[in-house]
């Protein structure tokens, strides 16, 4: 988990599930947008993530592999009556999370650490509020267990896209492209939006469909922190209009991330 989280800090994850979202409502406008598509394959490094999907097109089960080809860890996901229930498999613990859908929104979620090594058990409840165009507006996460702890996070709307996200003892700005967000990713883990916590399973979640409301408009250009940090984010687009690579440069590092679909 650790190792998959190192990589979505370092380089804003640009995925989505094209074939769900792009037909969803009417933001995107005058750019084609690719149809009926599905990432199969996402390089970092010299590791890789591999996706597979449901016969309703819904992802069903993520798999990460080490670059000699050993399986570290895989998440599966289950589609129930109002919820959704995610198991990851990891060598030293296991993730579960149950998240309860309400109109076909995330409403609550509760996201449970469980050591294999030991009796150490860490929970985050987090409840999830949509304004009435059923875009994430707040969340309230609570952690049960060591350490535990309360916080608040609000997302600031403009032109359709969220322009900064406050937290507590933080406010980060975000700039986009014109690119629309059906050709790529618009949630992220830690660097952008960070409301998923240690918990990426949510993170691919929030990808594959608007189960958290309705995506930015747009993809992300850049993310700027206020205490003067940017990161600048670059896409490289394949000829039927998928992103083939993501590049992030921040502070003259450069990380690069490679897309397979089918």
């Amino acid at each position: 988990m650790k190792k998959l989280k190192y990589i979505v800090k370092v380089l804003l994850t640009i995925v989505l599930c094209i074939n769900i979202m792009a037909c969803t409502d009417d933001r995107i406008n005058d750019v084609p947008s690719p149809q009926n598509a599905k990432l199969k394959k996402l390089d970092y490094g010299d590791d890789w993530l591999q996706f597979y999907y449901d016969n309703q097109g819904r992802i069903s089960q993520i798999e990460n592999y080490e670059s000699d080809g050993s399986l570290y860890s895989i998440s599966n996901y289950e589609y129930l009556d109002n919820k959704i229930v995610i198991r990851g498999e990891y060598p030293m613990n296991q993730h579960i999370d149950v998240c309860t859908l309400k109109d076909g929104l995330i409403v609550k979620s509760e996201c449970s650490y469980i050591s294999t090594t030991s009796d150490y058990v860490s929970t985050v409840v987090t409840t999830y509020t949509y304004d009435a165009n059923n875009r994430l507006i707040r969340l309230d996460e609570n952690t049960v267990g060591f350490p535990e702890s309360h916080r608040v996070k609000s997302l600031i709307w403009k032109e359709d896209n969220i322009y900064k996200e406050v937290g507590d003892s933080y406010e980060i700005i975000y700039e986009y492209t014109n690119i629309p967000s059906s050709q790529g990713i618009t949630f992220f883990d830690d660097t952008f939006f960070d409301f998923f916590s240690d918990y990426d399973q949510l993170l691919w979640l929030a990808n594959f469909g608007e189960y958290f409301g309705k995506h930015t408009k747009n993809l992300i250009s850049s993310v700027r922190t206020g205490d003067g940090d940017a990161s600048i984010i670059s896409y490289t687009l394949n000829d039927d209009g998928f992103i083939s690579v993501g590049t992030q440069t921040k502070n003259n590092d450069i990380f690069t991330l490679q897309f397979s679909w089918e």
